[in-house]
């Protein structure tokens, strides 16, 4: 069974959560903590590979999300907004959890990761709901 989703919807969406994610890890919101917490300083020749990544990424999940909202009859931002949250309790944030706690991550650190997460696939929801 496809889904019939808007391929302008989509670039929107993921367009909505790369720009989220540019200000979440600037210097202006988290960019600094996130670079201390992970023991990295910004390398300009390994961004390109980290934002080709985050299109990826992005594209996947605003395909799958279109799906499952147009399946689930998610018509309303209301509902989208709903929808993305449980996406990211359930996929994003447990699973995160599970990493920080094996790795011993700061806590700081899963805050960030999966805040931009959490705007981001808010964002992508608003956007999909919007257009499809």
């Amino acid at each position: 069974m496809m889904c019939s989703v808007s391929l302008v919807a989509i670039l929107l969406a993921v367009a909505a959560k790369f720009i989220i994610g540019m200000l979440w890890y600037s210097p202006l919101l988290f960019g600094n903590s996130w670079a201390k917490y992970m023991h990295v300083k910004p390398d300009p020749s390994r961004m390109m590979c980290g934002m080709v990544a985050s299109v990826i990424s992005a594209a996947i999940m605003a395909l799958v999300m279109a799906c499952f909202m147009q399946r689930l009859g998610i018509n309303t931002i209301e509902s989208a907004l709903y929808f993305a949250a449980m996406c990211w309790l359930a996929f994003i944030a447990a699973t995160s959890f599970e990493g920080k706690t094996w790795s011993g991550y700061p806590i700081q650190l899963f805050l960030i990761t999966t805040g931009a997460h959490l705007i981001g696939m808010s964002a992508m929801a608003v956007v999909l709901v919007q257009l499809m």
